[in-house]
């Protein structure tokens, strides 16, 4: 009967095959895990894009649509640059053409609301998302991804010189207690490993036009 065994040179060969296998699995591991990343971060940079989108719809402020009209208008502020409040007692901007078409204030001084955040649990107005926390989870093949959404509403100051030919605006956002023309409109992204993105948008306190209409004959 022949007993069968491994020579020296056959397990040495062994032995290297698994070690050069072994030194692989570290760098799988850590492709695996940037992957993974890489995913979250695409997911997230996506579905805070569509938050973003979808505050963007709601009008500027609470007070900026006319009960009496189908159409917002622009609104007073308490700390906004003066170059952009009305012109004296016109319902124009400075250096606006007045035309009928134009965006314009109400007839009478109608301040932004300076208190952020939803009114009574209702969703009408930009800022009523502040502070909104939206948690998604969603399956990748193997990868599980869990992260919230948090929304974040302020106003920017929105000091500039607006007869220059360029302009620059401070992110920093006012005091609670004033409000000016343009507010930030933040998504922040985190997963349980902490932060993934966070996303900024800016939304105009210009009212909307009246548009002319004619009835065909």
């Amino acid at each position: 009967m022949v007993r069968r065994s491994f020579t020296l040179i056959e397990l040495i060969f062994a032995i290297i095959v698994i070690s050069i296998a072994m030194l692989a699995i570290p760098p799988l591991f850590r492709l695996l895990t940037s992957q993974t990343q890489e995913s979250l971060k695409s997911e997230a940079v996506l579905q805070s894009y569509r938050t973003i989108l979808s505050v963007l719809t709601y009008a500027w402020d609470e007070n900026s649509p006319s009960p009496d009209t189908n159409r917002s208008f622009i609104l007073d502020v308490t700390n906004g640059d003066s170059e952009l409040d009305r012109n004296g007692v016109s319902r124009f901007r400075r250096a606006d053409f007045g035309q009928k078409v134009s965006r314009k204030f109400f007839q009478n001084p109608t301040y932004a609301t300076t208190i952020l955040g939803p009114e009574g649990g209702d969703e009408d107005d930009i800022d009523d998302f502040d502070g909104k926390v939206e948690h998604i989870t969603k399956e990748a093949g193997d990868i599980l991804l869990d992260m919230n959404l948090t929304t974040k509403v302020d106003y920017i100051l929105d000091s500039a010189n607006y007869s220059s030919s360029t302009l620059s605006f401070t992110i920093p956002t006012t005091s609670a207690t004033a409000s000016t023309n343009i507010k930030l409109i933040e998504v922040n992204a985190t997963s349980p490993d902490g932060d993934l993105v966070v996303l900024r948008a800016f939304s105009c306190n210009v009212g909307e036009p009246k548009l002319e209409s004619k009835e065909l004959p």
